[in-house]
């Protein structure tokens, strides 16, 4: 409609789901801004304001569509998102807000790992007593 097209863009499921949720997000502002533009009565503003919202929405409505074609993500896709989760997690970054709660995480680790290390010692030594090769 206006310009050139561009080559298709292929997207992973989870990315497209993640453009979903951005698109809907930045349509609530275009919409405000289409509402800001017609109070203040400026034809021009409000003309691009409508465009760039209407251009959002038809991008929205091809990606919900494809999403909605797809149906829910396959054990596969959500394995696969699972499994960056688990590698990504022990990597977020300390800050200020959070190095309470990590040290406390990290307190608790100590002591679980702790405590199994005792119980495995133990287990060594009683097995050590019944079998006789034990002191």
């Amino acid at each position: 409609m206006h310009g050139r097209y561009l080559s298709p863009l292929y997207l992973r499921e989870f990315d497209a789901i993640v453009l979903a949720e951005a698109l809907e997000c930045h349509l609530e502002r275009s919409k405000k801004a289409v509402n800001a533009a017609r109070d203040r009565a400026d034809r021009r503003g409000w003309a691009l304001a409508k465009e760039r919202w209407i251009a959002l929405h038809s991008i929205w409505t091809k990606v919900e569509g494809q999403l909605r074609l797809l149906g829910p993500m396959l054990p596969e896709g959500s394995e696969s998102l699972e499994g960056a989760i688990r590698v990504r997690g022990p990597r977020m970054p300390r800050s200020a807000a959070n190095a309470d709660i990590l040290r406390a995480e990290a307190a608790a680790r100590r002591e679980a790992e702790e405590a199994r290390r005792a119980a495995l010692q133990e287990d060594r030594e009683r097995y050590k007593l019944t079998n006789g090769t034990g002191e």
